[in-house]
């Protein structure tokens, strides 16, 4: 809508201009991010969204209170292992059956100590 877009999807980098749009497939490695000093405002639809809204709220949340590192990455690892379970967020480089039981068993944990609902509570 307004600035210049980075866009990766799979291997492709593309710079979005007003009006351009690009789609990144389910399961398909991608991140958008701004270069410039400019604000970029976009529109970006998720479908399906699932929970994805809950845990931007959380991850903003928690950016706020100083409670990520230096590239936005959660201090606690409960809270990222939920946020990456909201998301359904995956990394790149480590292969998914590994990041679905690690993430998994510490979601499991976090939801069993409530912390789930502390951050919905505090943040959403």
């Amino acid at each position: 809508l307004e600035g210049q877009l980075n866009v990766i999807v799979a291997r492709d980098h593309r710079v979005l201009e007003v009006g351009d749009i690009a789609v990144a497939p389910l399961k398909t490695n991608h991140r958008f991010f701004n270069t410039s000093d400019t604000p970029v405002t976009c529109l970006i639809e998720i479908r399906p969204a699932r929970q994805l809204e809950k845990s931007l709220r959380i991850a903003y949340g928690l950016a706020r209170d100083g409670k990520v590192n230096s590239r936005g990455i959660p201090t606690n690892i409960w809270h990222l292992a939920l946020i990456f379970q909201f998301a359904e967020t995956y990394l790149p480089g480590l292969p998914l059956f590994i990041q679905r039981a690690l993430f998994g068993i510490l979601a499991s944990i976090a939801k069993w100590r409530g912390i789930d609902k502390a951050l919905e509570r505090q943040y959403v």
